[in-house]
């Protein structure tokens, strides 16, 4: 930041300070008085709940305000904490009235389990867009890891409550004992469908193993003697399918690798995705194969710049270097 930006975001901080002390001692006074006259209450009392009040949204409104306008992990942080805010001062307070309304449920109680449960689905969230995001996503196993914690929030808040509901009627129980036993039961049901993908996509593989495995039979007397990368077959192929939801989904190029070397292999492999025989994606993915041993990857569509619109169209590649550990 230069000396200007300096001074200038002083002179901000300082005048959102001034706002912020009107509001104390001016509007919410003036609130105050309305509000005790009305309500037989201490005007002292009015005027602190008052200026919290008033505080509150404004203090939100500043974090709007200063808030990082590029992408990046402080503007994340940002949008997190205000979310935050915005859940335990807005939202939860409306659930835990209308908790004490329908359930006659104290309304302190209905707004901490409220905020728990929402702060708790919001963590979840962002630790599934956090791998989304990362180099995480390129393994198939965290991929799913991702899916799974999206789906536990909206499994709990919005399936579960209608199967309690059922239940209830059913097996004449308490809402909250049957609630439980609905999330527990879906989330339990979702683990095993998201295991059962990845068993599947593991049986994938073998028929492209058997398939590296006779064209090395075909082209041994060919290969060099010794260790070589020519001896690192590699089968990338187009794998899954974009779902109608933007954030989630399973297509990716799924690479194969098989080190026919008597020597371990360490380097880089780079995919590459081409339409229209030009570079649109690479991909740079670090591996280790053992001798006589197969690795298998996974690179996210989007991470090659592929959509949807493209997937089909588009054709796979790749390039590879390294060395062998004596």
């Amino acid at each position: 930041m230069s000396p200007l930006g300096g001074v200038v975001l002083i002179f901000e901080l300082v005048g959102l300070g001034i706002i912020a002390i009107i509001l104390v001692i001016i509007i919410a006074p003036i609130i105050a008085l309305f509000f005790s006259w009305i309500g037989k209450m201490p005007f002292k009392t009015v005027w602190k709940r008052t200026s919290i009040v008033l505080l509150i949204p404004y203090l939100l409104f500043i974090s709007l305000a200063l808030a990082p306008d590029d992408e990046g992990p402080l503007s994340t942080a940002f949008d997190i904490g205000f979310i935050t805010a915005f859940i335990i001062i807005f939202i939860t307070p409306i659930i835990a009235l209308f908790l004490k309304w329908i359930f006659k449920t104290p309304f302190k109680y209905g707004w901490i389990s409220s905020s728990v449960i929402l702060l708790g689905a919001l963590t979840l969230l962002s630790i599934s867009f956090a791998i989304d995001a990362s180099d995480l996503s390129s393994s198939l196993a965290w991929q799913n890891i991702a899916g799974v914690l999206s789906i536990i929030p909206f499994i709990i808040l919005l399936g579960a409550p209608p199967l309690a509901l059922l239940l209830k009627l059913t097996k004449n129980e308490s809402y909250k004992k049957m609630w439980k036993f609905s999330s527990i039961f879906l989330i339990g049901a979702s683990i095993i469908l998201f295991l059962t993908v990845t068993i599947g996509l593991y049986f994938d593989e073998q028929p492209l193993v058997e398939e590296m495995d006779e064209k090395f039979e075909q082209r041994k007397d060919e290969l060099p003697k010794g260790n070589s990368i020519d001896k690192i077959f590699i089968e990338v192929e187009k794998s899954g399918q974009f779902n109608w939801r933007r954030r989630r989904t399973n297509a990716s190029a799924s690479m194969v690798f098989k080190n026919y070397n008597n020597a371990d292999f360490k380097g880089t492999v780079i995919i590459y995705a081409i339409l229209n025989k030009e570079i649109i994606g690479a991909k740079e993915l670090n591996i280790e194969i053992d001798s006589q041993s197969e690795e298998s990857d996974y690179v996210p569509a989007k991470r090659l710049n592929i959509n949807k619109k493209i997937w089909d169209d588009v054709e796979l590649d790749y390039s590879i270097e390294g060395e062998f550990k004596s």
